[in-house]
Order: C-alpha cells, then structure tokens, then sequence
C-alpha cells in the first residue's frame, strides 16, 4: 500500500514583497508583468521524500532520450507491474486552500491485463514527477509507461511550447522510442491535455485520455485565477490577464488560437475519454459536454477543483477500464 500525503504552502507574502509586486505593475503594466510571469514560470516543486519513494517502489527509472531537433533530455519510464497483485493507493493532497482525498484497491483477479504504452503528459507549471501516481496505475493495468516534462518544465531548458510546440517533441518520441505494433495511449493533464489531443489527431496514438484539459489558453487562464483567487488578483483586470497571455504566446511565436483544445479534439477521429468538473472554470465540463459523440465520451466528475483532476479513483478507474475494453483494445483485435 501506498499512501501520499503532500501539500503546497499557501501562506500570505510578507507586506514588503506586497509592496514591491505592486510597484512593480504600476511601473511596468499588467500586461508586461502577466507576459514576463507566464515565460518565466518555473515548475512547482515537487515533494522529493514522495518522488523518491514513489520510484523506489514503482520500479520507475530515469532515462535520457536524444532527437536530433530538441536535443537530449530526461523522462521517466515506468514497466508493467501485470504481475503484481494489488494496487492500494491512498492520497491526501493540498494544492489549494480546500484539500483533497483520494482512494483506489485494485485487485489483479478482477483485472485482466492490458498490453502497450501510456505516454502521459503534465498541465502547467507541474513536470513529470507530479504525474507518477497515474503512472503506477496504468503500470498495474499492464502498460509500459512513459512521463515527458512540457517544453520549459521540471528538467527541460528550452523555452516553453505552451503546449503547441511540445506536441511535435512528444511525436518524436513516441515515433523514435515506442513499439507501434501495441496499443498506444496519449494521457493529458490540463495544457499536456492539448499535446495528447494533438497526437490524437495525428494518428500518432491509439487512444487519448485527457484529465481536465486546457481549453484556450487566455480562457483558462482566467479560470485559473477565477479557481485560485491569488491575493494580487485584485491588481488585474481580465482584460490585463488576457492581454497579457496573447503576449507571451507571441513572444513564444504562437498565437492563442493554436492553444485551443476544442477544435483539435472535435477534428480527430479515434476514440477519447475525458474527465471534466461541474466546478472547474479553468475546464469546465459544459465547455466539453457538446463534444460527445460515438468517438468521444465525456464524463462529469462533480465538486472537483482543477488542481485535483490528474487523481484517478474508483468512478475514474471504471469507467477508463470499461473504455478501454469497449473502444481501444476491441478496435486493436478487429
């Protein structure tokens, strides 16, 4: 049994930094100061005790791909554990100022082992540690799995992609690395659920599941402050917060029409399964619930905030186990 326990410190800045960020957006604008925030944010950092124990016991290793456009750079490769018995993971997580608690039991009798490969792909600001607890779930469903940090992210040095640019990474990857011959399953949290979108709609993957995926980046922005409710809110207008993403999304030569998820999904043709909250406004359900249809399941998950979306329990694991079935590996067999 695994049982993770973490949190984020959410304490109030000291006044002097309060008075200084103010200065700051008056001398240089909102625009500027929300533009310069988003090219230069850094990853948030991840409990290392938990990091170190989750690899230790999920077997998951460091490994170092080089392609010949991106360079070399690090991801993490998790086996199949199809051997293994059980799976007991219990989470208590605090992202944000409400916590939450998440449980899974799984046991190998009522699982038949799946064969493949799971390439799972982080939101903003996370890296690919913050997805290892996904990843030891699929690993007990029996897939090879495989964690790539976003372009600007944990370990990667090149400037960030927001997730348009990191889509041709991941191909690559999946292309130079992967067996083809097996099912293969792009999984996206948040902006990496624009990358497993877009390899949906190459064909590069079998299948996608996406965990509350970006919508356009301007919009979920906002929604993002809108569900944070950060203490210098008060300082920006929406119309600053959007300007100010349409500015680091030119400035990183993409425009924010190339960072809307809807359209990549509603133009792919294999199957996809995504999770979506009723009370999440960085992606929220309603925005994705006309995207159903006989290729594209949505489901609601309810009371769930953002940051909690990447966390797979029991309505989670039945309904991506019964998709699965039903869709990838029916359609595999054909």
């Amino acid at each position: 049994m695994f049982t993770l326990s973490t949190a984020i410190n959410h304490k109030r800045p000291k006044l002097l930094w309060s008075i200084l960020l103010v200065m700051v957006v008056l001398l240089s604008g909102c625009e500027t100061l929300v533009k310069t925030t988003l090219l230069n944010a850094k990853s948030y950092p991840n409990n290392l005790s938990n990091t170190q124990n989750m690899m230790k016991e999920f077997d998951v290793q460091v490994r170092e791909h080089c392609d010949p456009k991106f360079g070399c750079y690090e991801y993490l490769f998790a086996p199949s554990k199809s051997a293994s018995k059980k799976f007991d993971m219990n989470i208590e997580a605090q992202f944000t100022r409400t916590p939450h608690t998440s449980s899974l039991q799984l046991k190998r009798a009522d699982i038949v082992p799946f064969t493949g490969s799971v390439v799972i792909v982080h939101g903003f600001r996370a890296s690919k540690e913050w997805m290892l607890v996904s990843a030891a779930y699929f690993q007990f469903l029996g897939f090879d799995v495989y964690l790539l940090d976003l372009l600007g992210h944990g370990n990667s040095t090149a400037a960030k992609g927001f997730g348009v640019s990191d889509s041709q990474y991941v191909q690559n990857f999946i292309s130079q690395k992967l067996n083809t011959t097996l099912p293969i399953i792009a999984v996206g949290n948040s902006m990496g659920g624009l990358v497993a979108a877009t390899l949906g709609k190459n064909k590069v993957v079998d299948a996608v599941v996406l965990q509350a995926p970006m919508t356009q980046f301007d919009d979920s922005l906002l929604g993002y402050f809108k569900d944070t409710k950060p203490w210098y809110d008060f300082l920006l207008s929406d119309a600053h917060k959007s300007k100010g993403a349409n500015a680091a999304l030119r400035a990183a030569g993409l425009s924010v029409e190339q960072t809307n998820t809807l359209p990549v999904i509603s133009a792919s043709e294999i199957p996809y399964l995504i999770f979506a909250s009723n009370t999440d406004s960085v992606s929220p359900y309603l925005k994705f619930a006309p995207l159903k249809s006989s290729q594209i399941n949505v489901l609601e998950i309810n009371n769930r905030e953002h940051a909690y979306m990447s966390m797979i329990g029991e309505q989670e694991h039945s309904h991506i186990v019964d998709w699965l079935n039903k869709t990838v590996f029916l359609k595999h067999e054909q």
